[in-house]
């Protein structure tokens, strides 16, 4: 696992030198870039944190439907939240996806949060193939840096990432995506590159997608509901 997770960075390192920086596109390991919804080709799961209150903790807010959140390592940290913020206020930008909330690694963003780190994990229960995010960070700021996107399978070894350039601005206005060619994930990291001190990570309509049933366990359980119908009629 650690031999095959110091291979992609290496891959990644002699791509990044050979280019003279990181780039959109800039895809490491069996993965492919997604650089919007209209990349997902299954059905997909969107939270948007709209509807919940500001400075709610959204780690385990949305089990639910499949998906926690954190900050931190090790998993899980419970002692750290991951809160929901309205993005509407000055001096902040606006957010451009959704009306009003986005997750972040950081408490109060007018200037006396607690900051924690410069990534934030989605941990997923089920076996996924598909994620990605609107993203942006807590200030603009020079040089501009890239976010990294990772995906990592059962026994949390490293499949692949993507790199996309952040234009250094603080709205949240840029696309990260990618899916897993061959084994599924149930961890994706979204992190800074090259970032500097408080500087948080930012998302917000977070999307993801789990396996479609194989055809023949389709037919299965359409022919399981019918016999249960008819047998329902029969009664």
């Amino acid at each position: 696992m650690r031999s095959s997770r110091a291979l992609l960075l290496a891959a990644a390192a002699l791509s990044v030198v050979s280019l003279g920086g990181p780039a959109r596109g800039l895809a490491v390991g069996p993965v492919t870039e997604l650089s919007g919804p209209g990349d997902f080709t299954t059905p997909t799961t969107v939270i948007d944190f709209d509807g919940v209150p500001d400075r709610t903790a959204a780690n385990a807010l949305y089990s639910g439907s499949g998906i926690a959140f954190s900050n931190c390592d090790p998993l899980p940290c419970s002692s750290a939240p991951v809160p929901i913020e309205d993005w509407t206020d000055a001096p902040l930008s606006r957010v451009t996806t959704s009306p009003t909330n986005v997750i972040a690694t950081t408490l109060n963003y007018k200037g006396t949060g607690s900051q924690f780190s410069n990534f934030l994990d989605l941990v997923f229960t089920s076996p996924t193939f598909e994620v990605g995010a609107w993203f942006g960070n807590d200030q603009g700021i020079q040089p501009v840096l890239s976010m990294q996107l990772s995906v990592y399978d059962a026994s949390d070894a490293l499949i692949g990432f993507v790199l996309v350039d952040e234009n250094a601005n603080t709205s949240v206005d840029q696309f990260a995506g990618l899916r897993s060619n061959s084994t599924p994930f149930y961890r994706a990291r979204f992190e800074h590159i090259l970032a500097q001190g408080d500087l948080s990570v930012v998302l917000d309509d977070v999307r993801f997608t789990a396996p479609v049933p194989e055809p023949g366990s389709a037919a299965l359980l359409g022919c399981g509901l019918g016999l249960l119908a008819w047998a329902r009629r029969r009664q």
